[in-house]
């Protein structure tokens, strides 16, 4: 074979590059995002990430009426190791980014699935406890890092949701607390019938969106709470009002007096017979009892 005829390495590599080159793609479509436009979506992202999680284990490991929580299971679950995972997630989120009503929503389902974390996280210690109120400072001590900032479960919900209006044991965040930047600048009562505290009087655990559909959720979410809670009977001197004991605690959230409670109430139940008795109620001397709370936990 002649010297001339051997095609030298050099000279396959240079070949191989030019045929390449005119099979590459020319309109690559998938180009990365500007770095500002990354950052201002990056919040809303881990927010639905969240949101997800949360949405997994509603389905899976709660009753489907939303009342009573499977711990153990979930607690064993390869989705609760997920949502310990993407929970790492929340530290680097801004959630002042969010818009009201995003925020809303986000603060909610963290407030609901941080508290089955905190009785998971007690449960793996010292097993099941008979009600979240003997788990030492529950409410206090136990913590979620968002954005850099701790938010124990009073701060998410006296704090944030209630739109820092505080109570005796929880006073309002200062005014030079970095967390009031994403307290909710007015206060929607209907916060309080999404809440879940682990007890079985609690309202019942969903899954929020941060989209227009919050408003409806809410709405449906206060519908439920209000017609399972509210109750007009007669009594010994004329009808009385029967209520949840949320609604004594937070009265003030609702009215100046308890007529005006009664009257928030009367003006947003959509059942027909319960509207009628509320509406007789009011007509005379208002007579208001509230049913004792069963903390026990909602496990199933």
């Amino acid at each position: 074979i002649q010297a001339a005829q051997i095609m030298q390495p050099h000279l396959l590599l240079s070949i191989s590059f030019l045929v390449l080159a005119s099979q590459a793609c020319q309109n690559v479509l998938n180009t990365p995002q500007q770095k500002e436009d990354l950052l201002q979506d990056i919040d809303y992202v881990i927010a639905e990430i969240f949101r997800g999680d949360v949405a997994d284990i509603r389905e899976v490991f709660i009753t489907s009426s939303g009342q009573k929580v499977d711990y153990l299971e979930l607690a064993d679950n390869w989705l609760f190791q997920k949502y310990l995972k993407d929970s790492g997630l929340l530290m680097q989120m801004r959630p002042e980014k969010l818009d009201e009503e995003a925020r809303k929503a986000f603060f909610i389902n963290v407030y609901n699935f941080f508290t089955i974390h905190a009785v998971i996280n007690f449960a793996q210690t010292h097993g099941l406890p008979n009600s979240t109120k003997s788990i030492p400072n529950f409410w206090t001590d136990y913590c979620y890092n968002i954005g850099g900032l701790e938010y124990s479960l009073d701060d998410i919900e006296h704090g944030i949701l209630r739109a820092n209006k505080g109570t005796a044991n929880h006073p309002p965040l200062e005014d030079s607390d970095p967390r009031l930047e994403v307290a909710m600048t007015e206060l929607d009562q209907r916060v309080h019938f999404a809440l879940n505290c682990g007890g079985l009087s609690c309202p019942y655990i969903e899954t929020y969106n941060g989209d227009e559909n919050v408003t409806e959720e809410l709405d449906n979410a206060g519908e439920m709470f209000l017609t399972r809670e509210v109750n007009v009977i007669m009594g010994e001197s004329g009808l009385v009002v029967e209520l949840s004991k949320i609604l004594d605690w937070y009265k003030t959230d609702f009215g100046e007096d308890e007529r005006e409670m009664v009257e928030w109430i009367k003006d947003r139940v959509s059942d027909l017979d319960l509207k009628h008795d509320l509406e007789a109620a009011l007509e005379g001397d208002l007579v208001v009892v509230y049913r004792d709370y069963d903390w026990t936990l909602n496990t199933v």
